[in-house]
Formats: C-alpha cells, structure tokens, sequence
C-alpha cells in the first residue's frame, strides 16, 4: 500500500501542478475573450461609423450629382447666351462696317453738294452781275428811247454819243443824233 499511496500522494501533487497550469490557461482563455470581445465590440462600433458616413457620403454624392446636372444646364444656357452673343456682336460689327460704307457715300455725296452749291454761288454771282449790266442797258435804252421819242415829236435834240463799258469789257456805243 505504500506504493500506492505514494503512487496517489505522487498523484495529488501531479494534479496539484497541473492545477496550476489549468488556472494559468483558463486566466488566458478569459483574457483572450475579454480581449476577443474588446475587438468585436470597437470594430462593431467603427463599422456602424463607418457605415454612416457612408450613407452620408452617399446623400453628399447625391446632392453633388444633383448640383452638378443644374450646372451643366447653366452652362448649356450660359453656351446658347455667349452663342447668341457672338452672332449679335457679329452682327453690330456687319452694320457698323455698312455704316461706315454709307459714311464714305454720304461723305462724297457731301462734298460734291457742296461743290455744286459753291458752283450754283459763282453762278448765281454771275447772273446778278448781268442782271446789273441788263437794268444799266435798260436804263441806256430807255435814255435812247426818250431821245427817240423827243426826236420823233419834233424836240432839237443835239448829237450826242452814250458810251457805256459792260462788266465783261465790252464797249456799248450808241449814237443819237438829230436828221
């Protein structure tokens, strides 16, 4: 018996040991957990974050989509309104040159008026210098018609020469005399 008790006082203090070492890795086991537990909880916690900001970013995009199709319209309008702009600007430049064209007619149109007014003036200085030569002429032959008519009513009337020089040089010599 002794061998036994030896073989179960030898077992006591084998399975005291290995006690120990079983309390050492159940220790662990519960520390690991706890730390296995830690982890699923904090990335538990961040895939719910992460997740929102996801929907968020989503909504964001959304909206940024949205701001975008109004901005491309804007630009489409803001193209026809630089399009149309252009054709107009186009256009002014087309009627200010046709302007210019017609500056340059009524320019020459201008100056040969002018010209032909300064001619009509010359003209005009012209005839009143012979309207002043006839009215002299005029009144010389009214001179010669009164002689006449003293001379034809029997009046002695004595020779006498009327000389007149005309503005163009000319020399009017008339002569009355008595028959």
């Amino acid at each position: 018996m002794m061998i036994r008790l030896q073989n179960s006082e030898q077992g006591e203090a084998a399975a005291s040991q290995h006690e120990k070492p079983n309390r050492k890795s159940n220790l662990l086991l519960w520390a690991l957990l706890a730390a296995a537990l830690i982890i699923i909880y904090r990335l538990a916690f961040d895939k719910i974050r992460t997740n929102k900001a996801l929907q968020t970013l989503k909504e964001e995009k959304g909206a940024l989509q949205e701001d975008i199709k109004v901005l491309q319209e804007d630009i489409k309008v803001l193209t026809f309104d630089k399009i149309r702009t252009n054709k107009a600007l186009q256009t002014l430049k087309e009627e200010k040159g046709a302007l210019q064209e017609d500056n340059k007619v009524l320019t020459f149109d201008e100056i040969r008026t002018n010209k032909t007014l300064q001619t009509l003036n010359e003209e005009k200085g012209a005839l009143q210098e012979d309207i002043k030569v006839l009215q002299e002429d005029n009144k010389v032959l009214s001179e010669e018609t009164e002689a006449l008519r003293k001379h034809i009513s029997g009046e002695n009337v004595g020779f006498e020469r009327v000389q007149k020089v005309q503005p163009g040089g000319l020399i009017q010599a008339r002569q009355d005399y008595l028959i």
